[in-house]
């Protein structure tokens, strides 16, 4: 599992900082933020991206396991899918706390940012580690 992780590291580290680079540019246009620090929003995206990165490869795992004949399709499906979930929340949000639209449309960014990177391109980076014995 642990050499899984430092494979996709390559993938998981450029989906977390492009999307720290864009709650950055966000982080001032959010009304009532409370004057939260962005030095540690930063830092708490980074940690929780690392963290997702090792999350998405056990539920790859998991779902390979479930359906073993089309486990990356259903991987995909299940990406696009909560994408699109979380794309509606960012909709929500712009009624429940008058977010701007442009905060609206860079959470759908990174939504589909890490739903089709995840989605797509970790089960190629995972399919290429050569099975263990």
């Amino acid at each position: 599992m642990f050499s899984e992780y430092m494979k996709s590291i390559g993938l998981i580290l450029p989906i977390t900082l492009m999307t720290i680079a864009l709650e950055a540019l966000i982080i001032p246009r959010m009304p009532n933020s409370g004057n939260s620090s962005t030095l540690g929003v930063m830092f708490g995206f980074l940690i929780f991206g690392l963290g997702f990165g090792w999350l998405a490869i056990l539920v790859y795992h998991w779902v390979g396991n479930r359906w073993p004949d089309n486990a990356t399709l259903v991987y995909l499906w299940l990406a696009i899918v909560s994408a699109i979930l979380f794309t509606l929340l960012a909709v929500g949000m712009h009624f429940a706390v008058k977010s701007p639209w442009v905060v609206v449309v860079v959470w759908t960014v990174m939504n589909f940012l890490w739903g089709l990177g995840y989605g797509w391109f970790l089960p190629q980076v995972l399919s290429s580690l050569p099975t263990p014995v």
